[in-house]
């Protein structure tokens, strides 16, 4: 199966790459959320963050940090998100785990998620639910 991600990091696919490392690649997004909407991408395929090792997954967090900061300090940015898509239902466009860094500017017209609460002892419930199964594992 095709992945642009993968052409993109083949050289297949022209993109504006930042920054290139031994295992990872950052490029602008196509279609950015803000000025300067980057994807962080790890150079081996995985289709999500529970595929990936966690060598390659440190690998790619420490990209994340070293290009988050050098664009804080290099655009006087006053802040930023780092966002994983996990799914189509969450927003994942592209089966080719990436870490959307998305620089935040005042007044830049995008809004977080909203908020709401837990009712009764549903978070209780979950919480069970996730070491029952860690624990069974």
């Amino acid at each position: 199966m095709s992945c642009i991600f993968c052409d993109i990091i083949n050289k297949i696919i022209p993109a504006e790459i930042v920054y290139e490392g031994k295992n990872t690649l950052v490029f602008f997004d196509i279609a950015p959320s803000t000025l300067g909407h980057m994807l962080i991408v790890p150079k081996n395929h995985f289709a999500n963050i529970e595929e990936i090792d966690q060598e390659s997954l440190g690998l790619l967090m420490t990209t994340a940090k070293k290009i988050a900061a050098a664009f804080k300090n290099s655009q006087g940015l006053a802040g930023y998100n780092l966002i994983i898509n996990n799914g189509k239902v969450a927003g994942q466009l592209v089966n080719h785990l990436h870490l959307h860094l998305i620089p935040r500017y005042e007044d830049d017209g995008l809004e977080a998620w909203g908020h709401g609460e837990y009712q009764g002892d549903s978070s209780k419930k979950i919480a069970d639910e996730i070491n029952n199964y860690l624990n069974n594992k």
